[in-house]
């Protein structure tokens, strides 16, 4: 749970920011914590849909690396070995990104021992929450467009147009058919086999079904019941049994009426680098200077926020479907 407790900047002589922040910290965990109960929600600090990296500056920059290809077969006593070298391109830069939302905390909430702040700033902890869950999971909602979030080679996070930085040969990782047992087993085989920068093949494997909420129900039907759904045959679900881990997953706000879709679903390996970078898990600032000024009753005007930026620092290990064609 990040709470709070890490990267955090407090500013108030009078301490205010810390009561403060231990109320949002309560308020952020139930809300957390009643995700987690729920059991089918992924959230931001799920690793299995994005990464968490944090940054100590300004900005973090980056560059793709690639590895070598297959070792060569040698013999005698003083063979020439053949040499590769892996390759470096695609620099791009990171800057955080900054959310923030100020309430004003009244004169007669501190002459309470500041016990009513608790109340004030409940639904600060729970927008602070929703804003995280949101943003993070732009990162699915525009995978096929690519108008926010881009892979460094410049194409959508869902592409079948990705380019290797290695050698400048196609890679694919999208898919248009609906939810379904035969497309399931289809790009399971499908994400298993494709290659990776270099040329390898076979190096992801599935770990994480992640669906639009509208499909979850579907999804957990293919592949965790014993049979074969939906058949009145005895025939063994090939998925569960040869994908027992497969760990399906969805979140809210990846929907249509959030701006995504009904109908996307995405395999993802544990190996992905969706990621999120958070510079400032939490930023509380308390001002008195206003009121001060104006010669009015004591308001102290609480600043809240948070800096973090999210990037697909490259497409492998993920292959989606936009679920358009049946």
């Amino acid at each position: 749970m990040d709470s709070g407790k890490t990267n955090t900047t407090t500013t108030a002589a009078d301490g205010i920011s810390t009561v403060l922040r231990t109320a949002l910290d309560a308020v952020y965990t139930v809300v957390e914590n009643d995700y987690k109960r729920n059991g089918k929600y992924a959230m931001h600090t799920d690793a299995s849909v994005i990464k968490t990296e944090s940054m100590n500056s300004r900005l973090k920059a980056f560059e793709q690396v690639t590895g070598v290809g297959f070792m060569s077969e040698i013999s005698g006593e003083r063979p020439n070995i053949p040499t590769d070298s892996g390759k470096t391109g695609n620099y791009y830069v990171v800057t955080p990104r900054e959310w923030a939302m100020a309430i004003e905390v009244p004169r007669t909430f501190q002459a309470d021992d500041q016990h009513n702040v608790t109340a004030q700033v409940q639904k600060t902890a729970e927008s602070k929450f929703h804003t995280r869950e949101k943003e993070t999971f732009a990162i699915y909602r525009d995978a096929f467009a690519g108008s926010i979030f881009k892979t460094p080679d410049g194409q959508p996070i869902a592409s079948n147009s990705h380019v290797s930085l290695k050698d400048g040969s196609t890679r694919d990782n999208l898919e248009t058919g609906v939810f379904n047992e035969t497309n399931l087993k289809s790009y399971l085989n499908t994400f298993e086999t494709m290659k990776d920068d270099v040329g390898f093949q076979g190096g992801f494997l599935a770990d994480t079904l992640f669906v639009a909420p509208a499909k979850y129900a579907d999804a957990l039907v293919v592949t965790k019941t014993e049979l074969r759904p939906r058949t009145n045959y005895n025939d063994l679900n090939y998925v569960s049994m040869t994908y027992p881990g497969l760990v399906v997953k969805t979140n809210p706000y990846i929907a249509a009426a959030q701006g995504g879709s009904d109908t996307m679903w995405a395999l993802l390996s544990n190996r992905h680098r969706l990621t999120r970078i958070t510079r400032d898990e939490w930023e509380v600032y308390s001002s008195w200077e206003d009121a001060v000024k104006a010669k009015q009753a004591p308001v102290s005007t609480v600043t809240f926020g948070h800096r973090e930026s999210y990037v697909a620092h490259d497409f492998y290990g993920t292959l989606f479907s936009n679920g358009t064609v049946s």
